[in-house]
């Protein structure tokens, strides 16, 4: 459902490539969470899925991504926003109505939708988020948590079929991670809503991914990591993300379904006595079950 494919992104105001040679795959119903370290280019690449790269930020685009196998070069903002919604890591940047009534509806006010269908969406937005009894209440006086909720409810209400969430978790309490984390899980097994969620922590979303992608730094080789990629790895694959996430980690660590693994890449030893030396298919999922249980 969603193909990225060579993606590199320059800025207008910037001489070298923010992100650079971007592929990654997204599957209908599929849940991946993609794991980088803050100032990666994770927000970037998030913009150029619905969009706002390169429509209305310009800059260099190379590459392509495809949204139901539509060209999001040959594709208005407008028509990408009910394929892809993006909630923004800050949903007060997001939100443009005084009050989340009108905020669910302004999407679909847009799009030129039918009263009736408009009223009807919404009802289903703010029961299945549980807002209702914060409908016409100011958004400033609002936690950080509900604001996050009505700008996700006001993405759901134009029917996207891929949800983007950029670092959904970094201003929330645990609770509101919670209370994230279950909806996140619901739209994808009721709705068949596909997710990507870009975080550089990992632990509130292990339990609803599919697959995870972690990656050091999204724009080509990290200096001086070419012959030391793996070094200084240690042996649990919860210590493997959280190495991987730093700064000065390689480039693009793997997609960790392991298809395609070098025997002789010095890989952590727990992670390989759970390998099956002729199949290398192993979840990183179950790994991660596996190694805390």
């Amino acid at each position: 459902i969603l193909e990225i494919r060579d993606v590199t992104y320059t800025y207008p105001t910037r001489s070298h490539p923010t992100i650079e040679d971007v592929n990654l795959n997204l599957c209908l119903g599929e849940c991946v969470l993609l794991l980088g370290p803050t100032g990666s280019g994770k927000s970037t690449l998030g913009m150029c899925l619905n969009g706002l790269i390169p429509h209305l930020l310009g800059g260099q685009f190379e590459g392509q991504v495809l949204v139901d196998g539509v060209d999001t070069r040959q594709s208005s903002v407008t028509e990408l926003s009910t394929r892809v919604g993006l909630l923004f890591q800050d949903p007060e940047a997001q939100i443009c109505n005084l009050y989340p009534l009108d905020e669910l509806a302004f999407g679909c006010e847009n799009l030129g939708l039918p009263p009736d269908e408009i009223q009807k969406r919404v009802n289903w937005i703010a029961d299945a988020l549980k807002i209702n009894s914060f409908l016409t209440t100011p958004v400033q006086h609002l936690s950080l948590g509900l604001k996050q909720r009505i700008a996700l409810g006001s993405i759901l209400a134009m029917g996207p079929r891929i949800l983007v969430l950029d670092e959904p978790t970094s201003n929330l309490d645990a609770g509101a991670v919670r209370s994230l984390v279950r909806i996140i899980s619901t739209l994808r097994n009721k709705q068949g809503v596909s997710v990507l969620v870009m975080e550089h922590d990992a632990d509130s979303f292990l339990g609803v991914a599919d697959r995870v992608v972690v990656q050091g730094m999204l724009i080509g080789k990290t200096p001086g990591c070419e012959e030391k990629e793996f070094a200084g790895l240690a042996p649990s694959i919860h210590d493997l993300v959280t190495e991987v996430t730093r700064p000065y980690a390689l480039p693009i660590l793997a997609n960790l379904d392991f298809g395609h693994v070098d025997e002789n890449m010095p890989l952590p030893e727990g992670l390989l006595a759970r390998m099956d030396t002729t199949d290398k298919s192993v979840s990183l999922l179950e790994s991660l079950v596996q190694s805390d249980a």
